[in-house]
C-alpha cells in the first residue's frame, strides 16, 4: 500500500460517524427495585489550592442502614456517571444489581472538576492537580 492510499484510508476512517451508544438493560430504570438516593455537596476547605471549590456527588443505596460497613467506590471526573440520562447513569446501575444480590451494597462517591475564583471570575480546572504543575 502507497503512503497516500495509507492516508487516504486513515482519513476515510477518522472521518465515519460513530456508533450511536445506547446504555444497556442494567442502566435502565426497574419497576420494584429500591432506588437509592444521591445528594450533591461541594467542598472549600484546600490547603493545597486555597479558592478551589470541589463539586461531588454521594449515592447511599437504599438498602443501606449504616449498621454494617459498606465498600466505597470513587469516579473521578464524577459528572458524567452520576446523571440519571448520561452515557452510564451508575446510580441505576448499582440499583438493579444490588436489588438482584448481584453486588453487594456499597457507597459511591462521584468527583467533578474544581473550581477557582479570582477577583470574581470563576475558572473551571481539571480534575488532576499536575495541572498546576504543568500551567
Amino acid at each position: 500500500m502507497t503512503v497516500r492510499g495509507f492516508l487516504f484510508l486513515l482519513l476515510s476512517v477518522c472521518c465515519v460517524e460513530a456508533v450511536d451508544y445506547r446504555p444497556g438493560p442494567e442502566a435502565q430504570r426497574r419497576d420494584g427495585a429500591p432506588q437509592g438516593k444521591v445528594t450533591e455537596h461541594s467542598w472549600n476547605q484546600c490547603k493545597a489550592f486555597p479558592g478551589t471549590t470541589r463539586s461531588y456527588w454521594v449515592y447511599v443505596p437504599a438498602q443501606y442502614d449504616g449498621k454494617k460497613p459498606a465498600n466505597l467506590m470513587v469516579f473521578q471526573d464524577g459528572g458524567g456517571f452520576v446523571r440519571e440520562k448520561g452515557h452510564t447513569r451508575v446510580p441505576i446501575v448499582f440499583d438493579n444489581l444490588t436489588d438482584k444480590s448481584r453486588v453487594g451494597r456499597r457507597l459511591t462517591k462521584f468527583n467533578l472538576t474544581r473550581t477557582y475564583e479570582e477577583q470574581g471570575v470563576t475558572y473551571n480546572l481539571p480534575s488532576s492537580p499536575l495541572y498546576f504543575h504543568w500551567n
